[in-house]
């Protein structure tokens, strides 16, 4: 097992070494699996952390965490990642033998690896994932441009009863 280091931020190689190291260190514990993939192709990784002496995984109460919902958001990616570390080494203590005999702890340390990976190697701030938006196939009725001349973007247009498109009221 890769011992979770504080002094920086993981880089998407790094978390996922380090997150197939304790799997594999603590078979008995702890389940890596991937939920899906992110647009450009990397692994949603999900760490699985209980005592299977007791029951497994999903025949417990659970308790999520999750971070780096958003690109620039690396701390949380972080602070799920210190969680791990802190879990998987204090085991054999009361309060988390304790608490992994009744419950399972389900992390996901970066929700978004693509944002994350380009603000972490780039060195500049996105705040969903490194992609246009909108996207070449825009939605009907979307208009990317200041409609009425004002300089502002203040109105959102929305279907009609009758087919057409308004302004919205809310």
């Amino acid at each position: 097992m890769l011992d979770y280091r504080a002094d920086h931020y993981y880089l998407f190689d790094e978390m996922q070494a380090y997150l197939q190291g304790v799997a594999a260190a603590h078979p008995g514990l702890v389940e890596l699996r991937s939920i899906g993939k992110s647009a450009e192709g990397r692994d949603i990784w999900l760490l699985a952390i209980t005592d299977l002496a007791s029951g497994a995984f999903d025949d417990k109460p659970a308790y999520w965490i999750d971070g780096n919902t958003h690109a620039s958001e690396v701390m949380g990616s972080a602070a799920c990642l210190y969680t791990i570390d802190y879990v998987v080494k204090n085991a054999g203590s009361e309060e988390i033998a304790q608490l992994l005999q009744v419950a399972t702890l389900y992390v996901v340390a970066r929700i978004n690896p693509d944002g994350a990976e380009f603000c972490l190697t780039h060195n500049q701030y996105v705040r969903s994932a490194p992609r246009l938006y909108p996207d070449e196939a825009r939605a009907a009725g979307l208009i990317v441009e200041d409609v009425d001349g004002n300089g502002e973007l203040l109105q959102m247009r929305v279907v009609s009863e009758d087919g057409a498109w308004r302004v919205s009221v809310r």
